[in-house]
């Protein structure tokens, strides 16, 4: 079968290299297309053009994948290839393929163990064990769970809770962080309801090497914090905005063991300013907070 797939970024090239190489070696990938990088090239196991929605009609093929992130992309893709005058029956769209879409994204993890973070998260491991520090960790922002997997993988004798909507950034925290009035958010990528909707429970779960330990509190947070009564010796809280992490904060920090940390994430990000305005304000209850960067130019660890 000769596909073409549409979408040159991450999640095109995991489609072939992950899906097509190691499952579906009898499909044939003639080229890839793209709005945004025609005339460019692919490299992997073979070297394949990049060529533009135009330029599809006069190739021979029998499907489109569209291969992109996006739910709302990847349908505005599909509307512009039958106005070029594609067949529908020929469009596969990878959003929509759900036991496909899960496998794919599930095969891929963002970061790998040269990332600062994930080098400081593994000394960090090694610390609390050799100090005898105790407790649970979490993850409070899963998105696909590439972090979780780190967490998971050096933590793997304690219980990991996960709390996230797995629907995106809800309307009532995204009009709390616009109600801030910066205009870095207003004007930014970040601005909008449901972001960070590419995900599931499935996509997560198929990532971490020791499920066992996995509590997974989907949901809006923090509601579903509800009658945890566990004592926590890591946090990672990536909620990108201001009210969930202030909720976060709230929630997180009196049940923090001696020595332990919450690593409050995208604190030092511009275009996300309420993550920042949010530790201050919690400061500001609390009282002075024992805080350090971690040299990732995006994260700070609150030490209890």
């Amino acid at each position: 079968m000769k596909v073409v797939v549409f979408g040159a970024g991450k999640i095109g090239t995991e489609y072939y290299l992950r899906h097509v190489k190691t499952y579906r070696p009898e499909i044939e990938i003639v080229c890839f297309a793209d709005n945004n990088k025609a005339g460019q090239f692919i490299t992997g196991k073979g070297i394949y053009r990049i060529i533009s929605a135009k330029e599809i009609k006069e190739v021979e093929y029998d499907s489109i994948v569209i291969a992109m992130s996006e739910s709302n992309g990847s349908h505005k893709v599909y509307e512009q290839l039958i106005n070029d005058g594609i067949p529908k029956e020929k469009l596969i769209l990878l959003t929509e393929n759900d036991e496909l879409w899960v496998e794919i994204l599930a095969g891929r993890i963002l970061y790998d163990e040269s990332h600062p973070r994930v080098r400081w998260l593994r000394n960090f491991a090694l610390y609390l064990e050799e100090q005898g520090i105790g407790g649970a960790v979490s993850e409070c922002g899963v998105n696909q769970g590439d972090f979780a997997y780190y967490i998971n993988l050096y933590f793997r004798t304690r219980k990991l809770y996960l709390f996230d909507t797995f629907e995106g950034f809800t309307r009532k925290d995204v009009e709390a962080e616009r109600d801030l009035g910066d205009n870095m958010f207003l004007d930014g990528m970040f601005n909008k309801v449901g972001m960070f909707s590419d995900t599931s429970v499935e996509i997560v779960m198929k990532k971490l090497l020791y499920p066992d330990k996995v509590v997974i509190r989907k949901g809006r947070f923090p509601e579903t914090a509800e009658e945890i009564e566990d004592r926590f010796a890591f946090v990672n809280l990536d909620m990108d905005l201001y009210l969930p992490t202030l909720e976060g904060l709230k929630f997180f920090y009196p049940r923090m063991n001696k020595g332990g940390v919450i690593l409050c994430h995208d604190f030092f990000r511009y275009d996300l300013p309420g993550v920042k305005k949010a530790v201050s304000e919690f400061e500001s209850l609390e009282g002075s907070l024992n805080m350090v960067p971690i040299g990732d130019f995006c994260s700070i660890a609150i030490i209890r």
